[in-house]
């Protein structure tokens, strides 16, 4: 947990400095900057909703930050696949949770789907106070319409609706929010249907439960062994890989950068 300054090399973070999350049917990567910077859904194998990883342009990115950002860095919840980012800006310090949410009766050790369909990202300011920018951008041509539970944004270039939910009315799917210490902001990206994703439950509960869940599968990691905090951190990495359905692994969180055509973009190193 190293502090990092985030600082890219021509506009780009290196692939070592993105964390990643999911559910065993898709993906993200999260940059210590804050950026979801490539997302997958429904599917590993689906075209990136979100490729700034590629393109920081055109490519599409989730971005939570806040003005003035200085230095970050990343750790997991322990024994978890639950990702925190810590940002410290010139006025405040900023920790943002994602996960890719998880059924209350999730059981990672069967082959069958345990996700909800959603992607919760938690800020919260445990000091001073940030301006903090929210921008949504998915990849390609996107339709916006207000609803009363939030916003759904139809992707027309990966043919996903997704309905975004929030803990604070926001004016749009870009702005700036100024937060004190102690206040937050949730965000919820859902794209499975409403009845498939438990929408009753809070978000404290969606998280508690994807803690668990976690935490269970992670309790059948041999133990008796050098190191087994780094042997478990190795095994919820191959499991965030593992295609829920049948067990296969796919190649790599990034499988699915085939589907972007690029010309002249560099790929991070």
């Amino acid at each position: 947990m190293n502090e990092w300054s985030p600082t890219p090399s021509a506009g780009y973070l290196p692939i070592k400095d993105h964390g990643l999350i999911g559910d065993g049917r898709a993906c993200a990567l999260v940059g210590r900057d804050g950026t979801v910077s490539f997302m997958c859904v429904p599917r590993f194998d689906a075209p990136p909703l979100f490729c700034s990883l590629l393109d920081r342009h055109h490519g599409g990115s989730f971005l939570l930050a806040p003005d003035g950002l200085r230095l970050s860095r990343q750790h997991y919840l322990e024994d978890t696949g639950v990702l925190v980012t810590e940002l410290r800006a010139d006025t405040g310090l900023v920790e943002i949770t994602d996960a890719f949410l998880l059924r209350p009766d999730a059981r990672l050790e069967v082959k069958t789907p345990v996700g909800t369909g959603e992607l919760l990202r938690h800020v919260r300011v445990t000091r001073g106070s940030v301006e903090l920018r929210v921008a949504v951008r998915p990849r390609g041509e996107t339709r916006h319409e207000r609803q009363a539970a939030g916003r759904k944004l139809t992707c027309t270039q990966q043919s996903v609706k997704l309905r975004m939910a929030t803990s604070r009315l926001l004016p749009g799917p870009e702005c700036t929010l100024r937060l004190s210490q102690g206040e937050d902001l949730w965000i919820r990206l859902r794209w499975s249907e409403p009845q498939a994703a438990g929408s009753g439950r809070s978000v404290s509960q969606c998280l508690d439960d994807t803690v668990r869940a976690w935490r269970r599968w992670s309790a059948f990691v041999v133990t008796d062994t050098p190191r087994a905090d780094l042997v478990r951190r190795s095994a919820i990495t191959l499991k965030l890989l593992d295609y829920a359905e049948n067990g296969a692994i796919v190649a790599a969180a990034t499988s699915s950068l085939g589907h972007v055509p690029c010309s002249g973009v560099a790929v991070p190193g």
